[in-house]
């Protein structure tokens, strides 16, 4: 099963949705199989 890991350091915290950007990794990897 295919799966990613996201390493990213605290202060992106602030600048980056974790929570969006997951469900945007998730639905490119749906919508290109």
């Amino acid at each position: 099963m295919p799966h990613f890991s996201i390493e990213y350091s605290a202060n992106l915290d602030a600048k980056v949705d974790m929570s969006e950007l997951c469900a945007l990794v998730l639905r490119t990897v749906l919508d290109t199989g």
